[in-house]
């Protein structure tokens, strides 16, 4: 009975709490042997309050979950259509055996990714597990208000630069990654080189760049 009143105690306390620091659960007590509350082991019950105690964490849906990790990309990913974007989608799948993944279309972005011709590759996604956001500027915003993320994945640096400083604030514990793809300045030298573009844009795209990682 005991395992049963913790088991559910656990799970109504992270469904209603999204804060992690804020998810307690208070059991009464250790050792009050005079009151009848106790979890020490006794001559009678042995170790069965701490078995059930390890059961009902084991059983709940804490130990259960994945940590979340928000990913922001500037397009649903069409790994049909380059390798670029399927290299981005084994990622993705990789990422979703260990985390929680939403998805997330940069606000800069989400208009151009609404049209119907996406949406097996928005059904791509969901059938890996990963939850898509609303294609709306407003989905980004909304998920770091009201979601606790472990983490940020951005895809791109540009992306990163756009949202990177607004997800940091909301999130203040989440670690970040910068999927740079490749180094866009290093590329941009190379064809600077040829005379297809300025120098001072390779500078201005190495000092933004340089800047986000």
């Amino acid at each position: 009975l005991y395992g049963l009143w913790l088991e559910n105690a656990i799970n109504d306390t992270v469904k209603n709490q999204n804060n992690p620091d804020e998810r307690l659960v208070f059991v009464n007590a250790w050792n009050e042997w005079a009151e009848g509350a106790y979890l020490e082991p006794d001559a009678k019950n042995g170790y069965a309050y701490l078995q059930s105690t390890y059961n009902a964490l084991q059983k709940s849906t804490i130990a259960n979950s994945k940590p979340k990790i928000l990913v922001i990309s500037n397009n649903i990913p069409k790994p049909d259509r380059s390798s670029g974007e399927l290299r981005f989608v084994s990622i993705l799948q990789i990422l979703s055996e260990f985390w929680e993944l939403d998805f997330c279309v940069a606000p800069s972005h989400a208009e151009y990714n609404s049209s119907d011709e996406l949406i097996p590759f928005i059904k791509k996604i969901i059938d890996m597990g990963i939850n898509v956001l609303p294609l709306k500027k407003e989905a980004f915003k909304e998920a770091i208000d009201s979601s606790i993320y472990a983490g940020g994945y951005f895809n791109l640096f540009w992306i990163a630069e756009e949202v990177m400083p607004l997800f940091k604030i909301a999130q203040p514990k989440a670690f970040t990654i910068v999927d740079s793809v490749d180094v866009h300045y290093a590329r941009e030298e190379t064809q600077a080189k040829l005379g297809e573009i300025k120098q001072s844009q390779v500078a201005e795209t190495k000092k933004r760049e340089l800047s986000v990682y």
